[in-house]
């Protein structure tokens, strides 16, 4: 995961977590409270723990630096495990915000249009002033004008795809099959579209809300799967950062003993 993804991903997760403030403040409340009395706790523990078979041994500045990740740890995952209960209606709040932003992104859509007319003429269909979706080909080959539209379909299904990646990538993560069939579905949506109106000028409002649609039907799908494996996943993700502060410090105190031995 690159840097953006990273910031991404923690901009996805605070969001999360207001998300839990907005929809029941009170259990927000005593949710904080108790991450952080529990990482307060945590804090304690990791710093006396190794006293149980050394009591003579006193950690340094860097263990207690590990300490402070061990509690800030907790308190992370303690917040995020019933935020996840929100996640549904979050991710639609966000795939709303991500279509308004999307159908703004003028510059997004010259370069998609550009694309479009080269393709369109790579395939010796002539295009008219009016760039959209290769219908207003001049072209009287059927076959050409199908493809055309085939094509064009994919360019604007995977620049959606694209940005939807880019702007929202910790939904994007959930998607089945990293997308793809977002994407396909997408293009057949498109196709449908042009086969049912063969004349008609499809404008990027349509566009952008058969995209959003299409990765609507697709999170309804996925969310109630990803739930309990991410809140598995936390469980095992706070292990783990435990599992390094603990352990060092462990090491630290057995080996003070074979030096005081």
């Amino acid at each position: 995961m690159d840097y953006q993804g990273f910031s991404g991903l923690v901009e996805f997760l605070v969001e999360l977590v207001d998300r839990l403030k907005t929809e029941n403040f009170m259990q927000f409340r005593i949710v904080f409270l108790a991450a952080l009395l529990l990482a307060v706790g945590m804090w304690v523990f990791c710093s006396f723990f190794s006293r149980l078979w050394n009591k003579n041994y006193h950690l340094n500045v860097w263990h207690h630096v590990l300490c402070f990740f061990a509690a800030a740890a907790t308190f992370i995952v303690v917040l995020l495990y019933p935020s996840l209960e929100y996640l549904q209606p979050f991710a639609y709040a966000s795939v709303q915000r991500w279509q308004k932003e999307l159908i703004g992104d003028n510059g997004l859509w010259k370069e998609v249009i550009q694309k479009c007319r080269k393709a369109c003429e790579a395939m010796g269909i002539k295009q008219e002033a009016d760039p959209w979706f290769c219908q207003a080909s001049t072209s009287t080959a059927t076959g050409k004008k199908i493809s055309g539209i085939k094509k064009v379909s994919q360019i604007h299904a995977q620049a959606i795809v694209d940005n939807f990646t880019r702007k929202r990538p910790a939904l994007r993560m959930i998607l089945s099959a990293r997308g793809r069939k977002a994407q396909e579905v997408m293009n057949a949506e498109m196709e449908d579209y042009f086969d049912k109106n063969p004349n008609s000028r499809m404008n990027h409002d349509i566009i952008i809300n058969v995209g959003a649609d299409v990765i609507r039907r697709d999170l309804d799908q996925q969310i109630p799967k990803i739930v309990p494996y991410a809140r598995t996943g936390l469980i095992l993700v706070f292990l783990f950062f435990q599992a390094i502060p603990f352990g060092i410090i462990a090491i630290a105190s057995y080996r003070d003993i074979r030096v005081h031995t």
